[in-house]
This record gives structure tokens, sequence and C-alpha cells, in this order.
């Protein structure tokens, strides 16, 4: 890793913490490798004074652009990263043969163990370059009728520190990670495996277990759909999570694999992936929770604003 060549750290693991991300930052500055991570690590801390960990693209044209121009992988924990889905014409695997592979583990072992051993090994006692790490900084705070990008910087400018974020904003949180990287430090949670509607349970499971930090469920309407009752118990156990519905009335993930697979949009698919007509405000309130619906990113900053300073439920659809 230390010659001449290009090369990547990639490492993934069922928590990458602070200790395992300043390990690794410390092997960055030893030898200028950059850090990467799985499109949907399950849960990664994020925010100023951390490294920046780049994450694999969604889509495989993307991903495999991306991973091109690295001559060296070392792998810890993770296999050789693969299409999503498999699609015709398109590899499934990302790497070339000419790209030369290290794996120090296939296994999810103790990641923060093997990237302190891997540090020690090349002499990364201390990080001495402060340009390794993530500096502070807020987004601007847009405004303006919403769309995907205003919805992240407004909920990067306004989540609190040590905040816990579940994201299945699926395509409306694509620049959330980004955007994100440079605000007050907080866990991030999310689409593990893919498995959609996982986001208000997983929220509901974040309150329970550390009652002391606000959670963030930024959730798309198709995936929400799937585990809706969440709300039910959220309010019955007075849970302080805010979910911030992604309402633009359309299953577009569904839409987007369809597309891929050559699907014409007059087909039943375009039936079976219109969400108009959802009621996310009666839903919640319906469900004991106080709910909202806001259009442009003034309305947002507010009623966020106003969620994030009281306890327990809250409901906000955004309007795209």
């Amino acid at each position: 890793m230390k010659k001449d060549k290009k090369a990547a750290l990639f490492f993934s693991h069922n928590h990458i913490g602070r200790s395992a991300l300043m390990a690794a930052a410390r092997i960055k500055q030893a030898c200028g490798c950059d850090l990467l991570t799985d499109n949907f690590p399950a849960h990664i801390e994020r925010g100023a004074g951390l490294p920046d960990v780049m994450r694999i693209p969604y889509l495989p044209e993307m991903a495999m652009d991306m991973l091109s121009k690295y001559e060296v992988f070392v792998f810890i924990g993770s296999k050789e990263p693969v299409s999503f889905f498999g699609y015709e014409g398109i590899p499934a695997y990302y790497l070339k043969d000419g790209q030369t592979r290290f794996h120090l583990s296939n296994e999810p072992q103790d990641l923060l163990e093997i990237l302190e051993a891997l540090a020690g090994e090349l002499d990364a006692a201390r990080i001495t370059d402060a340009g390794i790490l993530a500096s502070f900084q807020r987004p601007k705070i847009p405004t303006g009728a919403l769309n995907s990008f205003k919805i992240c910087s407004v909920i990067a400018a306004l989540q609190p520190e040590n905040a816990i974020v579940v994201e299945e904003a699926v395509t409306t949180g694509v620049m959330y990670y980004p955007v994100a990287s440079n605000i007050p430090p907080f866990s991030l949670l999310t689409l593990t495996g893919g498995a959609l509607g996982q986001g208000a349970p997983c929220a509901v499971g974040a309150a329970i277990a550390c009652p002391d930090r606000p959670v963030i469920n930024f959730q798309a309407d198709g995936a929400g759909m799937y585990t809706l009752q969440a709300l039910w118990t959220e309010a019955k156990e007075g849970l302080n999570i805010k979910t911030l519905i992604c309402s633009n009335r359309s299953y577009d993930i569904l839409k987007l694999e369809y597309g891929r697979l050559g699907v014409l949009p007059e087909t039943c698919a375009s039936y079976l992936t219109d969400l108009s007509g959802i009621d996310w405000v009666s839903l919640g309130k319906g469900m004991g929770v106080p709910s909202v619906r806001v259009t442009t990113a003034e309305e947002l900053v507010k009623e966020l604003g106003k969620a994030l300073d009281e306890k327990g439920p809250n409901l906000i659809q955004m309007e795209l």
C-alpha cells in the first residue's frame, strides 16, 4: 500500500465505529489510500472530526467507473463488491483482472482490531495531517419549493449532534451522505441488504435502545408503506422519533429498476408504482403521531426545528 500505486482500503462491518474510523484515517495518512465501504453500510459514524469514507454507488456503471482508477484493493470484513441486481450485458463483479486484491478478512471479525494491526504495520501511530479529517461546516439552508437536494440540506443543517439517522429515503436521499459529511457527529443507519421497509422499525429499535438520543427516520413513501404500523408503536411508547416522509407519490426505485429491464411505462408496472392519494398526515394522526405537511424549504425548516425541540414522535410529509 505504501508503493506508488493508487490504493483503496475497503472495509465493512455491522458497526463502523469512531475508533475504527480513526484507525483507518491513520492508514490513509500513512499510505495515501482512499477509504471505501459498501453502498448500504448497516451502521457507520459520520460527521466532523472523522475521515470521509466513500460509499460504492448503487448503479453498476457508476460503481465500475469509480473503482476503475484503483490498482490495489485491501479488503477487511468484506468480499469484492458486486452488482446489486443482475443486468444483461453488465458484469456482476466490478473489479477487473488486472487490479490487485488483498483480503485481510472476509468474515465480520473485530474490524477495529484488524485496522489497528494494519496501522501498526504501517507505523501509522497518530494523525498529524488535519486534512485527513472532515472539518465542521453545516450546509446552507435553501429556500423555495422542495426537491431532493433541498430536503437533504435542511436535514443536515438542522439535525442535532449525536443524532441517529435512519436513512431509507432511497432515491430522494442520494445526496444526504455527502451533504452531511461535515456536520456534528452522528450515527447513520442505512438500507441494509436492500430491505425496503426497514426504516420505521429500525428507527423504533434505535429509539428504544438509545432513549437519550434523537432519532430521525428519513423515509421514502413507497418503502414506508410496508411498515407504517411502526407509527403506532412510536406513539404508544412515546418514542423520540422524527419521521420525515419523502412524498413524491411514486415508487421511483422500482420504476428505475423496471426501466433498466426494458419494461415500458405504459405497462401495469406504471400503475403498480403510482402512490398518488396517500395522505401521510392522516395516517400519522390516526396512529397518534402529530403530523404536518410541508411544500417548501422554509416550511420544512420551521416544522423540523419545532419537532426537534419536542420530545416524542412527529411526522412531516415533505411534498416533492
